[in-house]
C-alpha cells in the first residue's frame, strides 16, 4: 500500500499595512523664513491589492476573490475554485 500524500492547502493573506509619506514642503513669511511640513497616510489591504493587480492585469477577479500562498506561489482565490498564480503575472 502506498503511503497517503498530503497535499498542503493554500493559506489566506491578510495584508493590512499603513505608509506615511511627506508632501513637498511650503514655504511661508515675509521672508520666505518659516517652512510648513505635511504628511499624508496611505492604507494598503489585500482588496486594494488585488485591485492594483486587476488594473496592472486589465482582467478584474471575480468577486469574493483573496490572496492566498500556496507553497512559494501568491495565488488570488475565490470559493468556487478560481485560481491565478500572481508570482509571475507583474
Amino acid at each position: 500500500m502506498a503511503p497517503a500524500q498530503i497535499q498542503a492547502q493554500p493559506k489566506a493573506l491578510s495584508i493590512a499595512l499603513t505608509a506615511t509619506y511627506q508632501l513637498p514642503n511650503k514655504t511661508n513669511g515675509a521672508d520666505g523664513n518659516i517652512t510648513m511640513s505635511t504628511t499624508k497616510a496611505v492604507s494598503l489591504t489585500s482588496k486594494s491589492i488585488l485591485k492594483l493587480l486587476a488594473t496592472s492585469l486589465g482582467s478584474p477577479f471575480p468577486s469574493g476573490a483573496y490572496l492566498a500562498q500556496d507553497g512559494g506561489i501568491v495565488e488570488a482565490l475565490d470559493k468556487v475554485g478560481y485560481s491565478t498564480n500572481l508570482s509571475e503575472a507583474v
